[in-house]
Parts: C-alpha cells; sequence; structure tokens
C-alpha cells in the first residue's frame, strides 16, 4: 500500500474493508470525478434509474450485508433519496450516504450555482439529513478527512443507522496519509460493565426460575442486532413458547416445537392474546412498538412483567440498565440458564399445528386472498429471501409457513410503498456476491408487490435487467389502493389507479429475449391452475434471470387480518365520500397515540 491516497479512495478502501462490495447510485457533476476511484478500491458501482430506487437498493443491500453504500449529487440527488434513507434510520438499517458536494470556495463565497436553492446557503441540504441520519462528516478539511470517516463509519455500525458525509468537488483528488488503512476499523460495541451486565442476567435468571407462565416475544430489531443465533439458542436451551412480531417473522426457527406464530394482539388468535397477556413473565426481544407491529397497540404486554432486551439497554419490570450490549448479555445469559435449573413448564395453551390453507377445490375459480399467502409458501427453499411490500403482501405474509433458514423482510414502521421491489436489487446484489466463486445453487430473491406499489418504483425493475440480478416478482393485481379502500372510500376514485399492462414491463425496460444466462419470463394469472402451472415451471424453480408473475385479484379482496386490523378502531365512524356531517377530523383514518394508555415508554 502506498504512503498516500486520495480522499476518495480512502473512503471506498474503508469501506471495502468493512465488507462492502457495491456501491449504489446515480452519477452527477459533483461527484463524477470521485466516481473514478470506485473500481480501483475493490468496489463495483451499481447505477440505478433513480436515487430513490438507489436508496431503496441499498436498504437492501445493508438488511443482507450488515452495511450497505449510496452516492447522489447535492441537493437534487440527495433528495430524491431522503425518502429511502429515512425508512432506514426508522427501522435501522446501517447506509452510508455519500454526497458529491459543490466546491469549498463554492460555498465559501455563496455562489449561485445549479442544484442550489439560489440563496447562497449550502447547508440547508445536511440541515434536513441531520433528521435521518445518526452521524454527520463533512470532509472539506481533507487533513481531518480519515479521522472523521473512520469516526462516522464507526457509528453507522454501532448505531445500525444511515450517516451522512459531504465529499466536496475539490477534495476528491487531495492526498491523506493511508496509514490508518494498514489497521482494521474496531467497530465493535464498547465492551459491557462485567458488574451490571451478571447484576442483569442474575434478575434475568431468578425471573425465568420463579414463573409459572413465562413467553417470549421475538421482535424484528433482533435480526438487526445480529442475534438470530443466540435468540434461536436461548428457545431451544429454556423450550419455552415463543412467537414473534409481524417484523420479526423469520427471526425464529418455526419448526421450533413450541413456535406459536406470529403475535397479532386482539386482531388475531384470541387464546393465544389472551394468554400471553395473562402471562407472569414475557421476554420481548429486540422490539419494535409501533402501530402496525403491535396491531394497535393491542399486543403489548404490560410493563411489570415485562422484560425487553434492547439494542444498548434492558428494562425489567419498568426499570432501565442503560449501556448494555445485548449480545453479551444473551451470550452470558445463555452461558449461565444450563446450570439454573429452571422448572419445568406445563403452557396453558398448546401449539395449534400450522397447516396451509386449503386451496380451491375447483382449480378453475379465482385466486382470494384467504387461501394465496400459505398455499404460495409451500414453495419457498431454506435459501430464498422473501419480501413484502407495504400493502395486502404485508398482512398477508403472516400465513406464510417458512422453512429453515428463510428470511422475510418487511417494514415495521416506515411502510413506504414500493420499497421492497426497489430494495430487491440491492437484496439479489448481496445474494450474487455471496455466491461468488463458490458452487452453490442459485438463491432466490422473490418479492411480493402490491400494484400500486409497483407503480411508485417500476424502474427497479430496469436495474434488476440491467445489473442482470436474480429476482421473482409477484405483482398482485386488485386494481388500486386496497388497504386506502378499505379504511376509507371503497369506490372513491382518489384510491384508483392506472391499469397497466405489467407482464410488458420487462420487454420495455429492454430484458433480453433469448440470453441463456438471464432468462426473462412474465405470466399472468387469475385461477389456481393457472397459478400452479406457474410455481411449477422451471423459470420459477431454477429461479435465473428475471420472473414477473401478474397475479389478479378482486378489487374488495383483502387477507383477514388486515380487515380485523383496521377494525380495531370501531369508535371512529366511517362515511362514504359525500356523506354529510359535519366531523372533526377526516373521516375513517385510523389515530393511534404515540403511547399506548397507562403503557411505560421504551424506545
Amino acid at each position: 500500500m502506498a504512503d498516500t491516497v486520495s480522499v476518495s479512495g480512502y473512503l471506498f478502501t474503508r469501506l471495502y474493508q468493512l465488507g462492502v462490495r457495491s456501491i449504489f447510485g446515480v452519477p452527477g457533476d459533483f461527484s463524477l470525478p470521485a466516481l473514478d476511484y470506485v473500481d480501483p478500491s475493490g468496489l463495483k458501482w451499481m447505477g440505478t434509474a433513480s436515487e430513490l430506487t438507489a436508496g431503496y437498493a441499498a436498504d437492501g443491500y445493508a438488511r443482507i450485508t450488515g452495511l450497505a453504500a449510496l452516492f447522489t449529487v447535492f441537493g437534487v440527488g440527495e433528495l430524491s433519496a431522503v425518502a429511502a434513507i429515512a425508512g432506514s434510520y426508522a427501522e435501522k438499517v446501517p447506509v452510508v450516504h455519500i454526497v458529491g458536494t459543490p466546491s469549498t470556495d463554492a460555498q465559501d463565497n455563496r455562489l449561485v450555482i445549479h442544484h442550489t436553492l439560489g440563496d447562497g446557503n449550502f447547508r440547508v441540504m445536511a440541515d434536513v439529513y441531520r433528521h435521518f441520519t445518526c452521524a454527520q462528516a463533512n470532509l472539506r478539511d481533507f487533513t481531518a478527512a480519515p479521522a472523521l470517516v473512520d469516526t462516522t463509519l464507526q457509528q453507522c455500525i454501532r448505531q445500525s443507522r444511515p450517516v451522512y458525509i459531504e465529499l466536496p468537488f475539490d477534495v476528491i483528488h487531495l492526498q491523506v496519509s493511508a496509514a490508518p488503512l494498514r489497521q482494521a476499523l474496531d467497530c465493535r460495541p464498547p465492551p459491557n460493565d462485567p458488574a451490571m451486565e451478571q447484576m442483569v442476567v442474575d434478575e434475568i435468571t431468578c425471573s425465568l426460575q420463579t414463573s409459572k407462565e413465562p413467553f417470549i416475544v421475538v421482535d424484528g430489531f433482533a435480526h438487526r442486532y445480529g442475534i438470530r443465533k443466540e435468540v434461536n439458542t436461548l428457545l431451544r436451551l429454556t423450550g419455552y413458547p415463543t412467537a414473534t412480531t409481524p417484523f420479526g417473522k423469520s427471526i425464529v426457527d418455526e419448526t421450533y416445537p413450541h413456535f406459536h406464530g406470529v403475535y397479532t394482539g386482539s386482531a388475531g388468535n384470541t387464546p393465544l392474546h389472551k394468554w400471553i397477556q395473562s402471562c407472569d413473565l414475557v421476554i420481548h426481544i429486540g422490539p419494535l412498538k409501533s402501530d402496525c407491529n403491535t396491531y394497535a397497540f393491542t399486543s403489548l404486554t404490560r410493563a411489570q412483567c415485562t422484560i425487553e432486551l434492547n439494542h444498548n439497554r434492558v428494562s425489567i419490570f419498568g426499570t432501565e440498565y442503560r449501556g448494555l450490549g445485548i449480545q453479551s448479555v444473551l451470550r452470558e445469559l445463555i452461558f449461565t440458564l444450563p446450570s439454573s435449573q429452571l422448572s419445568p413448564l406445563a403452557p396453558s395453551l398448546t401449539v395449534q399445528p400450522r397447516q396451509p390453507v386449503a386451496k380451491a377445490s375447483n382449480v378453475t375459480q379465482s385466486i382470494t386472498q384467504l387461501r394465496f399467502w400459505s398455499h404460495i409458501s409451500m414453495h419457498f427453499r431454506s435459501t430464498d429471501i422473501i419480501m413484502v411490500d407495504a400493502g395486502t403482501p404485508w398482512s398477508g405474509s403472516e400465513d406464510f409457513i417458512l422453512p429453515p433458514g428463510a428470511i422475510l423482510i418487511k417494514s415495521g414502521i416506515w411502510m413506504s410503498t414500493g420499497h421492497m421491489l426497489g430494495a430487491s436489487t440491492g437484496v439479489a446484489k448481496a445474494q450474487q456476491e455471496t455466491k461468488e466463486g463458490k458452487q452453490l445453487p442459485i438463491p432466490r430473491t422473490i418479492v411480493f408487490e402490491g400494484d400500486g406499489s409497483f407503480q411508485m418504483t417500476v424502474q427497479a425493475v430496469s436495474d434488476i435487467i440491467r445489473h442482470s440480478l436474480h429476482v421473482i416478482v409477484f405483482v398482485i393485481n386488485n386494481q388500486g389502493y386496497t388497504i386506502e379502500r378499505i379504511i376509507h372510500g371503497m369506490g372513491a376514485v382518489y384510491n384508483s389507479i392506472q391499469p397497466w399492462d405489467y407482464t410488458a414491463a420487462a420487454g420495455f425496460f429492454g430484458a433480453p429475449e433469448k440470453d441463456p444466462d438471464f432468462p426473462v419470463a412474465t405470466f399472468r394469472v387469475a385461477k389456481w391452475s393457472e397459478l400452479d402451472s406457474v410455481l411449477a415451471s422451471d423459470q420459477l424453480n431454477k429461479g435465473r434471470g428475471l420472473t414477473l408473475v401478474e397475479v389478479q385479484m378482486g378489487m374488495e379482496d383483502a387477507p383477514c387480518l388486515l380487515k380485523e386490523f383496521i377494525a380495531l378502531h370501531p369508535k371512529q365512524k366511517r362515511q362514504d365520500p359525500g356523506t354529510p356531517g359535519k366531523q372533526s377530523r377526516l373521516p375513517g383514518l385510523p389515530v393511534f397515540h404515540a403511547e399506548p394508555p397507562n403503557h411505560n415508554p421504551h424506545n
């Protein structure tokens, strides 16, 4: 390694050392020279059709690899990606957003140049991003750039949230010392205080020993904190009954004999809901207490009988212990439990065997939401990554029966329509990188999108084709915004969308017609016989290339859980558009409080 390196080269080399292999983005005039340093640093440029799909792709990549990078241009480019980065912040996804900015001279002299607001204020964009990133760095002082890069990347990984790095045009080529690059960047969390950790582990162990009806709820942030292995070890060690939240589905091995499925509060399994609420001990791992993840807060348990394990703090019956890394606590707990003589359990509720809902006996009948989701999950494999977007796929996925090892990706709070189609580019790229140089079958990335969601980020189909990524896309065509229709305005024109020929999307975006290395196939199905034919096809089972399946369903058809969730707010009178009468707020829109009544705030 040379003694010096450019500021750009330093940043990209650090990213490579931390496991990043691809950078997503759209080139812009202020960032162009920096892109010349991407390849020499060992990285691959993954150009996308828009900054928004680039942001979603980086989000998807980071959910698989643990870190991702996005590169946009100042102003128009970075603001186009802000919805994606905000979602990554909300759901704790570590994305490094690099922004190519105007020269320091232009900024210091407040020049009125393109991509600005014309007022000479070059800080307004960075000020926007302060709300959606956990750390920010401006590399205008090139001598401080290495230290700024290192500390910012450490915060990105340690806090598992996006960061924002400004790279001015005139700093791109400037040379800095390469010496720090000779040592790996330590991004591990600081060690726990041994005495506090032991006290917390002892208190949790004592609670487990004295509990008569314990239950473990596994939530989605458990995956983000890298404790999937520890969680499943704890479950099998204790033999305790468990369930996941919607956000946490797929973290728990669903073959675990005491797995009760997805806990959906009062919207789903009534006996399960009553039992969990009556348990004298609930351990909630990696919690996210959003309205949708808790089904209107009905799955939250009483603070006085709940232990919460968060990223860097533990809450025991309402008392918080901060500065404790969750992975270290779990490992110490797992080490302690075998000698703790836990009492044998006789749970009040036994696990009900989960069976797929039988499809219609008449294969010529129309496909319905009721049977579709569990039926299609019978075709999933242990190496699949399944992604479901906001809308009917989000609720329908609760019925999936997942094989061990399969990963389900879904939003827990941001719920941005079109997110998962864009994110599939990053997920599929991460899958491709994992396979490189190994004799492994092609892992499948399977995406379920509503028709409205598909129209939001359809350019991602172009990105998939451009980079020859292996993706299977199911477009659920129910002729518009189904959730919105159920909430309010079933027949209203504003909940309709322009009908598209979805199967023509691949051809429109230039998909090759006959490429053995990247086969492309599109299907349109409305009957069970048509769906089964597609599910049995070589194209779908081999998982090569792009497969796009349009699934036609009824306009008013929706998963039962979705309807129950919306019905949890009976006091809000819903009126059809045009119904006379004064109202204090828009009718039919769910109104959730930031915190449930009589419940201690967390997170």
